[in-house]
C-alpha cells in the first residue's frame, strides 16, 4: 500500500495549539506522529502520514470494515473546551473491490 496523508485545519486561533490525533480503531503500536504545523495568521494546519506499515496494521484490524475514523483535537482558550474535527478513510484489498455500471435500456 501507497503511504497516505490526512489533515485538519483549525481556523480563528490566537496562538498555536497542539493537535492530538486518534483513531476510533483499536490498532497496537500505531505510532501516530503528526506535523503540529504553524500558525499562520490564525489558522493551523496540522497532518498526519500513514506508512503503509501504519495502513497494514489498520487494515487488519477493520477486518471486514474498510472504514476508519480519524479525530483531531485542540483544547481552546480559556475553557479548555475541546474543538473536535473528524475524517474517514477507506482501506480496500487492491482486486477485491468490483465496481459494477449497470445499464438499462
Amino acid at each position: 500500500m501507497d503511504p497516505h496523508s490526512i489533515s485538519c485545519t483549525f481556523s480563528n486561533l490566537l496562538e498555536q495549539k497542539t493537535v492530538e490525533w486518534t483513531t476510533a480503531t483499536v490498532v497496537n503500536d500505531l505510532n501516530l506522529d503528526p506535523d503540529q504545523g504553524i500558525l499562520q495568521g490564525t489558522s493551523q494546519t496540522s497532518s498526519l502520514q500513514l506508512s503503509s506499515a501504519q495502513l497494514v496494521k489498520l487494515k487488519a484490524a477493520g477486518v471486514d470494515n474498510p472504514e476508519h475514523i480519524f479525530t483531531c483535537k485542540i483544547f481552546a482558550h480559556p475553557s479548555k473546551s475541546p474543538i473536535i474535527a473528524t475524517q474517514t478513510i477507506n482501506i480496500y484489498t487492491p482486486g477485491k473491490l468490483i465496481l459494477l455500471n449497470m445499464v438499462i435500456d
